[in-house]
């Protein structure tokens, strides 16, 4: 028997007549299917191993991307930081960059490919998962459990003055981020209770962490094949988009456009 498996016709035609001792070249119907089938299987698990490979391919290069796009935006004294977990589309149009931020970029790498970028915005609007890529200090939350401690809205839970201790540790364990639990006294009248809470707010305010006091979230990257990449970098209120180029095997921030906060 032949172990042949090249794509060339005669080749398949070869093999199949070892595997079934009769010849192609026959009015053999069956034969002829057996061919075409084969041929169908072949091409199909070569396309899925190909898609894939990009896929994987892709996907480390995002993870690659990451490490050096994180430290772009979190500040490398944060021992932790707080993502959301999906992705987004990049806002990525033909009025995101002015004229002279195209013509400075182009200057200094007239590689970049604008064009290509303008046609994966539109084209790629699919969102990925954060939790697949194992980013480093980061802590992945769905954005509605992102504990905002910087946003505190007064929001207070009025408990007695005299609740014990193990009671007050139960509330403060269980209560929501945006909530600050106050003590008051029976006797204590309307405004003696709001600068009691306005206290307990500004305590609060200054014993939350720094790696507490923003979360962050990010666009999922655009990858060019020319080695160039397109990420938006968010923090709470704020953010812009970034170009990165690969040199020397690292992702390196080349530059920053599109700045916005609220």
């Amino acid at each position: 028997m032949h172990n042949c498996i090249k794509i060339d016709d005669y080749k398949i035609v070869l093999f199949l007549k070892s595997c079934y001792n009769h010849s192609i070249s026959s009015n053999n119907s069956l034969s002829l299917f057996k061919v075409f089938n084969m041929k169908k299987i072949f091409f199909s698990t070569a396309f899925i191993l190909l898609f894939g490979l990009m896929g994987f391919s892709q996907n480390s290069e995002i993870k690659l991307l990451m490490k050096n796009a994180t430290s772009v935006v979190v500040p490398n004294n944060f021992k932790y930081f707080h993502l959301v977990d999906s992705s987004f589309p990049i806002d990525f149009d033909e009025k995101s960059m002015t004229s002279n931020e195209l013509q400075k970029l182009r200057n200094d790498f007239p590689d970049f490919p604008y064009e290509e970028f303008l046609s994966l915005a539109k084209s790629d609007t699919s969102l990925i998962d954060w939790n697949d890529f194992e980013i480093k200090n980061a802590r992945i939350h769905q954005y509605q459990n992102i504990p905002q401690f910087r946003n505190l809205i007064r929001n207070y839970q009025l408990v007695p003055y005299d609740i014990s201790k193990k009671e007050l540790d139960e509330i403060n364990r269980n209560k929501q981020s945006d909530v600050a639990v106050v003590r008051v006294k029976k006797e204590w009248d309307e405004q003696r209770i709001q600068r009691e809470c306005h206290d307990v707010y500004n305590q609060n305010y200054k014993n939350i962490k720094k790696e507490d006091s923003d979360y962050f979230w990010f666009s999922k990257p655009l990858m060019s094949k020319k080695g160039f990449a397109l990420i938006t970098l968010n923090e709470s209120n704020k953010g812009a988009t970034y170009v990165f180029k690969k040199i020397d095997g690292q992702w390196k921030n080349i530059f920053v456009f599109n700045h916005w906060s609220s």
